[in-house]
């Protein structure tokens, strides 16, 4: 058994979302983990609003033209990617079901699924945008510096 480790954790002691993944568990983050726990520290949600993307079924109304639609794809070293860009129309952009998903200047994106988790760019304009549940969406409060959030995401401790 050499190599293999093993962690005990009571019910009680999970994280809030009750995860039991053992990549989770890992020794080493269990220790970074404590490290951060004896620090000051605030929580990322006294900074900003947490929400992810779009959840509905729209590929059938991607278009050439219209109200730019971010997938996880788009977002890469700190810029977003136009190279194949997707839209939207209006029509399926102001429904009720797509409002959580609406972008605005200086939210901070990050891919949460797939090869490029944890890329992070930033909404730099006041158009319309929106993007997919393939984006978390941060929106700073008052008083936060998206770019400099930004840059802290992406380092180890976030």
């Amino acid at each position: 058994m050499s190599g293999l480790e093993a962690v005990e954790i009571s019910l009680s002691g999970l994280e809030r979302t009750k995860r039991i993944d053992s990549e989770f568990y890992k020794k080493e983050n269990l220790i970074v983990l404590d490290v951060l726990e004896r620090m000051e520290h605030t929580l990322l949600t006294d900074s900003f609003t947490v929400s992810d993307g779009n959840h509905m079924s729209i590929s059938s109304d991607f278009r050439l033209d219209g109200i730019r639609y971010y997938r996880g794809s788009d977002i890469y070293n700190f810029f977003i990617e136009d190279a194949s860009p997707i839209f939207i129309s209006e029509k399926t952009f102001i429904l009720q079901t797509m409002k959580r998903s609406h972008l605005k200047k200086d939210d901070v994106l990050m891919s949460i699924v797939g090869a490029i988790i944890g890329n992070i760019a930033l909404v730099t304009t006041e158009a319309k945008q929106t993007c997919s549940c393939k984006l978390a969406i941060f929106r700073p409060r008052a008083g936060v510096e998206s770019a400099v959030a930004a840059v802290y995401l992406k380092t180890r401790y976030a």
